[in-house]
């Protein structure tokens, strides 16, 4: 068995979970086709609220699993460095991987891990952190949402359609005002037949602390699970190489 197999089981479960994701949300809307008139049709788009809540305990798995296969690295390193299969209560409570600091400059340091890993493992640890694909702000998104399932609350996630665009279609996209489904649950428009929707979604947490000012918007879940997922095996690959 790998040394970091359980790290990478958990990053497999962490993007399983993304898909569940996505699937889910997609369950939220429905396109209906409610009239004819003349050549055209009427298109009714309707957003099924009730199932919202249910986004919130799988973004939480997402982001636990993501944690948690980082953690699962620090621990494996630490046995092979220390080599001493069973950790003592103490040293586990120790031995954490390093993560943001929990402040607006949201730096890394290895210095609590170093000593119980090899210099090798912290040099890698840092190789990554510098690389392209790393955005601090979003790990520290990933811990803040997975902190709090697990002590206080499941984080909201607020689905969102910004724009329909009908296929076949020369025309552009179809708007939906801002905010609409804020107190609408459906959207009505005329347009030609069509074979399918394409839709444009986001979804959206409620805003993080240290938020820097480079990002002028609160966070979307797909792009801190997506930047995160792929920190987390470049991470992995890194450990599996030392």
């Amino acid at each position: 068995m790998n040394g970091y197999e359980d790290a990478r089981l958990l990053l497999q479960r962490a993007r399983k979970h993304e898909q569940e994701l996505y699937s889910e949300m997609r369950k939220l809307w429905r396109v209906q086709r409610i009239a004819r008139i003349g050549d055209q049709y009427r298109y009714r788009l309707t957003f099924h609220r009730e199932g919202q809540p249910g986004l919130r305990p799988i973004a939480a798995d997402i982001a636990n699993n993501l944690r948690h296969s980082l953690d699962h690295l620090a621990a494996e390193a630490a046995r092979q460095h220390l080599d001493m299969p069973d950790l003592d209560h103490q040293t586990r409570q120790k031995i954490k991987f390093p993560f943001p600091r929990w402040d607006d400059s949201l730096e890394l340091s290895v210095a609590p891990l170093a000593p119980y890993v090899s210099k090798k493992i912290c040099d890698q640890i840092e190789m990554v952190w510098r690389s392209p694909v790393t955005h601090p702000y979003y790990l520290h998104v990933v811990r803040v949402v997975s902190g709090a399932a697990k002590h206080w609350e499941l984080r909201s996630i607020e689905p969102r359609i910004l724009a329909l665009q009908p296929v076949p279609s020369e025309g552009p996209p179809i708007a939906i005002p801002k905010g609409h489904f804020d107190q609408n649950n459906s959207f009505e428009w005329k347009g030609s037949p069509m074979q399918q929707l394409q839709t444009l979604e986001r979804m959206q947490f409620g805003d993080v602390s240290h938020r820097p000012a480079n990002i002028p918007m609160p966070p979307n879940p797909d792009t801190v699970f997506s930047t995160t997922s792929t920190y987390v095996q470049h991470m992995i690959e890194a450990f599996e190489a030392s």
